[in-house]
């Protein structure tokens, strides 16, 4: 560590200070005033303003640069809300000249990984973090270096969807993405943290507040363009900007001619696509020449090396610009090494908007040519052809997979094809021929694959291919691959494995790996090398896993062999470390039961109470637990006095664990000594709102009646009393044992001035509060709290609005709210939807025909906002419930003209709206215009809306939104059998053998004759 920092602080390794902001990828914040050349003289970015995950974010990583766990932070949300400059700030605070690594892809991190440099102390820069973690390589080797060193802080970014969900959703555990979702989703080592995409009111008033006082007029600036959608920090980049500047195309006075423009939309609809990697230039040239006109065509052959300059750099060659703001570019160029030729990735905002707004364009011929042509990672080139092949692109998702398989890569996509496109089994049996072997899961998910496709003749090659070329040195891939020949029935194949003597040279140093390998080799039948794995699994188990090593003996005692499990019981009985309680108890229950009385006698005689750190709880009960079952009572005394006197007590949830365990030992003394501890030690301020009623629980479960009182009284006194639940429940566990004194000095704080009713509060929670209140006799305070719960509720949603007020009189405070209620309704503003939905829904329930008719006659129709079609839908269920038809067909009239068509969801709820209350004509008319405007990027909301179409009688409009949907990929199987191509003609009938033909062979003078891959043909022969 202090190495690193030397190396650092003499210049010899990057830190968040060498390499800034812009190296590092945050996004510039240029004044939308300054003109050409005044940009550089204005500060590279604005004034930060800390917001609630930022707090998170540097809580995690102050632990880790402290030398704790490592961890990786994740921020997610949409593009431009702020995540890396959030991460850079941190960094800039809490680490400025910490070592900090910055792969430029997936294959930098292997190597960074590899070469050992990823260590205790540094920084691991991982913006957008999917150009890393879809290699499952590097994936897996970050998460085994971090789990096994501590002190490195890894920090990336990612959007929720399409990346973050598609990363960690993945149901198969031995997929292509198994890896990504085992390092995000790991709770010890990987930490989520959701940028939010709005400034909510708190954040506006810090943000005008910083605007003042900076003088800095990008943050006014933003502050006017974003404040009604609370989208600020997206205005600060520019990408609002961008993307209307894209949107306009080449129009006269356009930001971007012809040429540019066409480059950016193929690199859009590439990576869209499936192209995660930055795109070759050859790549988008090729496809961007194909989509222009002979009209826009440039007749100087360098045109694309300009265009693709000048839209990553901003500038032209004739000093005019190209980009938002003088800042903003609309693509970036990305240099895999010093004078590596540029690959371009387009601007995230760009990307992430255009997913939406071109989901329905499924590619040009030129596209999908260049992406045949020019994609050189074998990963990307399975994921275009997905993409194409959901798209009704058949011939050329074949092509694809076919280059894909050429490459070793383990794709299952030319696996169970129909006899008609591969009479034969050809292409299932190219794959079993051609795929790598690198990857164990992959080899067992394809044979899993082959299997269920009954393409046995395939399955029999790779599994033969995968037994050949196993490496019989890892006992985990062996033991794998045995599972995987086994549960396919292929018992034949397994016993060819075995044959290679996987025992004699497997490395059986980690106990957990030899178990697997004993167990799969006894399911084999495999005796003799069963056998040997027992004895050298007992005499070469690395005792460091301690937890595997309790597994081991476990493990050997079921198989049978006893000698061995006790040989390796009285070994770890005599030579492993004590300090982790948990691991020591975990294997004192494995001796106890397939050990032997020796072995348990050697561990219990080197005093493991007197060894183990006092740390963690858990791991402390676990191992009283065991030596109270061992009936080692003096060994049991001394863990639990030292506990009693050095576990630190802050957390009541501790205190309250460790005397539950202490009282059931029945040890009158250490529930003295340890109560007086929690009476002077334990912290009531911040907790969960259940910890300290069950701590003050559990010491009048002790019988501790000496601390319990004064006890009481402090956490009365000191609780955190923004919680409404936590008030709650600390007066109904005060009121069980008549702790008045405690009650009284709660109820002097004024909880109900503090509790918070912000956020949605469950309105179960403020109910709760309500009736505790009561039942101490807190009469003024519980009608206080009414009064705030109607004046600072949320009418934004009528069904929880509702809710609240059902709650409210169900604990007998109905009147009074409902004449709060009223009261509120007659000020309430009118014009936002929601409130209006949600005063009518509150003011049914209070049953008040006089108020409804009261907000009725002063609902403002004419201004009432139409745009969202699922608010509209609900207020017209809730006009239409109190009569009101001629604000119905107002409102109808005006949602044809004025309602944003977009959401599936809610124009489906709109169009199912106006058809139960009989507005046919509305109906019709949206119907139609939704078929050509609504969304068709989610396939959730695309089934959602043809129901509703399809519901309402709109048969044309049902039809023109299926195929639509059908562009954008949610319907392949429309296309049986043969497709179509890329300019929309159908497929002529084809096999896999003629599509393949199509493909380039490789390169003899790139290719040894040992690399060369086998030909289709030669697969198949």
């Amino acid at each position: 560590m202090r190495r690193l920092l030397l190396e650092a602080a003499a210049g010899m390794v990057d830190t968040v200070l060498s390499l800034g902001p812009a190296r590092l990828e945050v996004h510039n914040a240029a004044d939308a005033g300054a003109a050409v050349g005044e940009s550089d003289r204005v500060p590279v970015l604005t004034r930060y303003l800390p917001r609630a995950h930022d707090r998170r974010v540097r809580a995690v990583l102050g632990e880790v640069l402290a030398g704790g766990p490592s961890r990786l932070v994740m921020l997610t949300g949409e593009s431009s809300t702020g995540k890396t400059r959030a991460l850079y700030e941190a960094l800039l605070d809490l680490a400025p000249s910490a070592p900090l690594l910055h792969p430029v892809g997936d294959l930098d991190l292997l190597e960074l990984l590899d070469e050992g440099r990823v260590r205790s102390g540094c920084v691991v820069w991982l913006n957008e973090a999917q150009r890393f973690l879809y290699n499952r390589d590097a994936a897996a080797r970050l998460r085994a270096v971090m789990t096994a060193t501590p002190g490195i802080a890894a920090v990336g970014t990612l959007w929720n969807n399409p990346y973050w969900n598609d990363l960690t959703t993945s149901d198969n555990s031995d997929g292509p993405r198994s890896q990504a979702k085992a390092l995000l989703t790991h709770p010890a080592l990987a930490v989520r943290i959701n940028v939010p995409a709005h400034l909510d009111a708190e954040d506006l008033n810090g943000w005008r507040k910083l605007a003042r006082t900076s003088g800095d007029p990008r943050l006014q600036q933003a502050l006017s363009a974003g404040a009604g959608d609370g989208k600020v920090i997206q205005y600060v980049s520019g990408g609002p900007e961008l993307l209307t500047a894209y949107l306009t195309g080449d129009r006269g006075g356009a930001l971007f001619t012809a040429a540019e423009h066409a480059l950016i939309t193929v690199a859009l609809d590439a990576r869209r696509l499936g192209h995660r990697g930055p795109l070759p230039a050859a790549l988008l040239t090729d496809a961007a020449d194909g989509s222009l006109s002979t009209r826009d065509r440039s007749p100087d052959p360098r045109w694309a090396e300009h265009a693709l300059r000048a839209l990553s750099s901003g500038r032209r060659e004739d000093g005019s610009r190209a980009d938002v703001r003088n800042t903003l570019t609309a693509l970036t160029a990305v240099y895999a090494r010093s004078g590596a030729p540029a690959a371009y990735e387009p601007a995230d905002y760009l990307d992430q908007h255009a997913r939406r707004l071109r989901a329905e364009q499924y590619g040009t011929p030129a596209l999908w040519n260049a992406l045949i042509e020019h994609t050189i990672d074998p990963f990307d080139m399975d994921n275009l052809a997905h993409a194409a092949w959901d798209r009704g692109l058949r011939t050329t998702a074949i092509r694809l997979w076919h280059k894909a398989v050429t490459a070793g890569y383990p794709t299952d996509g030319l696996i169970d094809l129909d006899d008609v496109l591969d009479p034969g089994e050809q292409a299932a049996t190219y794959t079993a021929v051609q795929v790598g072997l690198n990857h164990t899961e992959s080899v067992r998910r394809l044979l899993g694959r082959l299997r269920s496709a009954e393409a046995n003749a395939a399955f029999s090659i790779l599994a033969g291919r995968a037994c050949a070329h196993a490496d019989i040195a890892d006992p985990w891939a062996v033991s794998w691959l045995l599972r995987t020949l086994r549960e396919n029935g292929a018992h034949e194949a397994a016993k060819a494995l075995v044959d290679r003597d996987v025992v004699a040279d497997a490395d059986l140093t980690d106990p957990a790996a030899a178990g697997f390998l004993l167990k799969e080799l006894l399911s084999a039948i495999a005796k003799e090398a069963s056998q040997e794995v027992a004895r050298r699994g007992a005499s070469d188990a690395d005792l460091k896993h301690l937890f595997s090593t309790a597994g081991l003996i476990k493990t050997l005692a079921e198989a049978g062999a006893g000698r061995e499990a006790a040989e390796l019981a009285e070994r770890a009985a005599a030579e492993a470390d004590l300090s982790d309680p948990s691991a020591v108890a975990r294997l004192l229950a494995a001796i106890r039961m397939k050990g032997t009385r020796r072995a348990q006698e050697v561990l219990l005689n080197r005093a493991p109470a007197d060894h183990a750190i006092i740390g963690p709880l858990s791991g402390t009960k676990e191992l009283l637990h065991q030596l109270k079952a061992a009936e080692a009572e003096h060994a049991f005394t001394v863990l639990l006095h030292r506990a009693v006197n050095e576990t630190d007590l802050t957390s009541p949830a501790t205190a309250k664990n460790l005397l539950q365990s202490v009282r059931e030992a029945d040890a009158e003394q250490a529930i003295a000594e340890l109560t007086d501890r929690i009476l002077t030690e334990t912290d009531f301020t911040d907790y969960h709102r259940d910890e300290a009623p069950e701590l003050l629980r559990e010491v009048r479960w002790s019988g501790a009646d000496h601390v319990l009182a004064t006890l009481a009284q402090r956490a009365a006194a000191e609780v955190d009393l923004t919680d409404p639940a936590r008030v709650a429940r600390l007066l109904d566990e005060l009121a069980t044992f008549e702790a008045e004194r405690a009650v009284r000095i709660l109820l002097e704080r004024d909880p109900v001035a503090h509790v918070s009713l912000a956020d949605r509060v469950d309105p179960f929670l403020v109910t709760w509060l309500l009736s505790a209140l009561r039942r101490s006799g807190a009469e003024q305070a519980a009608r206080t709290l009414v009064e705030r719960a109607v004046a600072e509720a949320d009418f934004s949603d009528s069904f929880m609005m509702s809710i609240s007020y059902r709650a409210l009189r169900h604990t007998g405070a109905g009147e009074q709210a409902g004449r709060l209620f009223i009261e509120r309704a007659a000020r309430a503003d009118l014009t936002d939807p929601n409130t209006a939905s949600c005063f009518l829904d509150v003011l049914r329930a209070i049953g008040s025909e006089e108020a409804i008719a009261a907000l009725l006659a002063r609902f403002p129709v004419a201004e009432v906002d139409a745009a969202d079609p699922g608010t509209l839908a609900r207020l017209f269920d809730l006009l239409t419930a109190a009569g009101a038809g001629k604000a119905v067909a107002t409102l109808t009239e005006r949602a044809l003209a004025e309602t944003d068509l977009t959401s599936p969801p809610s124009v489906a709820y709109l169009l199912e709206t106006l058809h139960n209350i009989g507005a046919g004509r509305a109906v019709a008319v949206l119907a139609e215009r939704a078929a050509s405007r609504a969304d068709v990027d989610n396939r959730p909301g695309v089934v959602r809306l043809l129901d509703a179409l399809r519901k309402v009688k709109a048969g044309k409009a049902a039809a023109r939104y299926e195929a639509r949907a059908r562009d954008a990929g949610h319907f392949p199987h429309d296309f049986v059998p043969y497709g179509r191509e890329p300019d929309g003609r159908p497929s002529r009938p084809w096999t896999v053998g003629t599509v393949v033909a199509l493909n380039k062979p490789p390169d003899p003078a790139q290719t040894s004759a040992s690399e060369r891959p086998v030909t289709y043909d030669e697969a198949n022969n």
